[in-house]
């Protein structure tokens, strides 16, 4: 059994038993030997990414998109409707709004220095 398979058999039993604590004592001692875990149950192996997010998922919700644009459009703007209500959320979203602002600015402001520094130039 290689790395990769050993790595994905322990994956798969922890989905079932949500704690390593919860793995038999054969799993337990397996995955020990191997270094997937240690003695207290901390996992020494990086989790892979979720596959759940392909092409195939994300083409599907862009025809989704594409083929019910006034049902898409009328669930985001509740959505972002029933989030503004919150308090903390519309906080956060105004930081990060001003934060995107003031980049923006600064890029446009640096830009338009560098014409002038061209214009001087000739």
């Amino acid at each position: 059994m290689d790395d990769i398979e050993l790595h994905r058999l322990f994956f798969e039993r922890l989905k079932r038993v949500d704690m390593v604590s919860n793995l038999t004592e054969t799993d337990i001692k397996l995955f020990i030997e191997f270094g997937i875990i240690d003695e207290d149950g901390n996992i020494l192996i990086e989790k892979p990414p979720p596959k759940y997010y392909n092409s195939v998922v994300k083409n599907a919700i862009d025809n989704y998109r594409v083929n019910h644009r006034q049902k898409y459009n009328e669930r985001a703007r509740n959505y972002y409707k029933k989030r503004r209500k919150d308090e903390a959320w519309r906080l956060a979203h105004n930081e990060r709004c001003r934060g995107y602002n003031k980049k923006y600015r600064d890029k446009q402001k640096q830009a338009k220095i560098k014409i002038h520094d061209e214009v001087v130039d000739l």
